[in-house]
């Protein structure tokens, strides 16, 4: 659990899809480009697009930024969704991370950070 002066939270903001680049939890589900793997909720990704064809609302996805990276912790559905039509950006709400405070190397790794130390912690 990240403490509360390693992360901030910057409300609703426009997000670059290109720059989602992976996933908290659901990272078994979709590839690096969200697209959906073959175990995807294809009925969750259909009732997504057709309420995004009827321009109805749905709730900003929620972000964690690294560096600028983003991962998905709520909305991946909506991220892939947005994606595969295309859409340039997406307005999500963002949670920035430290990435000094961030020990696990392989996310360190993937985002081209080097691993300082021991490996103990990610740096630019």
């Amino acid at each position: 659990m990240l403490q509360e002066a390693e992360w901030q939270d910057r409300g609703l903001q426009s997000v670059p899809l290109q720059r989602i680049v992976g996933s908290t939890g659901r990272f078994h589900d979709f590839d690096l480009t969200f697209a959906p793997r073959r175990n995807a909720d294809d009925a969750r990704l259909t009732s997504i697009a057709l309420a995004r064809e009827r321009n109805l609302a749905l709730p900003p996805p929620l972000l964690y930024k690294v560096a600028e990276a983003y991962f998905v912790e709520d909305g991946n559905h909506r991220v892939s969704v947005a994606r595969a039509r295309g859409d340039e950006t997406i307005r999500a709400r963002v949670i920035e991370v430290d990435p000094s405070g961030l020990l696990f190397e392989p996310a360190c790794s993937r985002l081209g950070f080097k691993i300082t130390g021991r490996g103990q912690n990610c740096r630019e």
